[in-house]
């Protein structure tokens, strides 16, 4: 950790000796006095001990590259984010600032709202090597947290209104939320107990092991979430469903289970696969910047889309996600873009026109 202490701060900053560093002079003392020796050598005198623990030129420019691209995928995470918004800002207003308000159209402008505090954030790390990076980074982490689950929120409440008539599935795919959610929270807090004896100070904190494990119950429900789409189509007993809307959601429940899952196992494989001394350099952007903007971005693309058909097809969102209202109607295309429906003659009363004797309707 000592060593990475040495570059943590920036790729142009010159090498700061912390307290917990082997090139400290309070280390070297306070090992001296209990009669340790520092460093592979045998020799137990201080120039010995100082010149075997000091990095060499092919470590230090390893490290400055590391967290130069550190702060590239942090850019490039602000970047995505700032584009998103920019070119869907015309649906969100047509479909999410003037329409009635929901629970789904509040957890979306929640996540926007945060994704746009974090994109000045991830731009603001990018450019700066002051002590106001570690707060950037530390507050990124924190960001990061909230928006996923907020965005595991948004997708819950649509698998609820899939299964509108299946109350069971309902509160099961509630409570994996809940669990999830409650795990990912006490994960964090046991992490920052870890990192807060470190801070203030001008480098990164070195966090605790079980930082990659924050993003595991979001594989998990991210998982869960997908299983029940797949089984809400494939449950659908009119094959010709399979064709229209249920196919629809489908595919765009794949896309945000390919993005989001893809980032989480990125950061989870990188972060265990990163020697604990070196995650300083590495969590901030794997755990804070990447599979925050990924879950953020296509979250908010599946909403807008189901926003701009309810809007085309001028019916409510809720009626597009209902199972009963879905599977209640048999319908099927036409060769010209027409719908025909299925009607059972013996199982309705049609409706008939009241017969006027001696006068004609103007209507007629």
């Amino acid at each position: 950790m000592g060593i990475l202490n040495l570059v943590a701060a920036g790729p142009n900053t010159r090498p700061v000796l912390t307290e917990h560093s082997p090139l400290c002079p309070t280390s070297i003392k306070n090992a001296e006095s209990s009669g340790k020796q520092i460093g592979p050598t045998s020799s137990p005198s201080k120039s010995a001990v100082t010149m075997s623990t000091v990095p060499s030129s092919w470590e230090l420019d390893v490290l400055a590259a590391a967290t130069s691209h550190t702060r590239e995928v942090m850019l490039v995470s602000a970047t995505l984010l700032l584009y998103d918004h920019v070119i869907s800002l015309g649906e969100e207003i047509d479909h999410m600032w003037t329409t009635r308000w929901s629970l789904s159209q509040f957890l979306y402008l929640i996540v926007r709202a945060l994704g746009l505090i974090a994109a000045v954030f991830l731009a603001l790390y990018s450019f700066t090597n002051t002590t106001v990076t570690v707060l950037i980074a530390l507050s990124l982490l924190i960001l990061s947290v909230i928006c996923q689950s907020l965005c595991q929120a948004i997708i819950t409440l649509r698998v609820w209104y899939l299964f509108s008539d299946m109350p069971a599935v309902q509160y099961f795919a509630t409570s994996v939320f809940v669990i999830c959610a409650a795990a990912s929270c006490s994960l964090s807090a046991v992490m920052w107990k870890d990192m807060e004896k470190q801070i203030p100070g001008s480098t990164l904190p070195n966090p605790s092991s079980k930082l990659a494990w924050i993003f595991a119950p979001g594989l998990v429900i991210h998982s869960t979430l997908l299983a029940l789409q797949i089984y809400r189509f494939v449950r659908s007993s009119n094959p010709m469903q399979r064709e229209s809307l249920l196919w629809r959601f489908l595919k765009e429940g794949i896309f945000m289970y390919a993005l989001c899952t893809l980032s989480l196992l990125f950061a989870i494989i990188g972060l265990c696969q990163t020697k604990f001394s070196e995650l300083s350099t590495y969590w901030a952007a794997l755990a804070g910047s990447l599979p925050m903007a990924t879950s953020i971005i296509s979250v908010c693309r599946a909403v807008l889309s189901i926003r701009s058909l309810a809007a085309t097809s001028h019916v409510d969102v809720r009626w597009l996600l209902n199972h009963a209202e879905l599977s209640r109607v048999q319908w099927k295309p036409g060769a010209n873009g027409e719908i025909f429906v299925e009607v059972n003659n013996g199982a309705i009363e049609l409706p008939s026109r009241p017969t006027t004797y001696g006068t004609t309707s103007s209507l007629e």
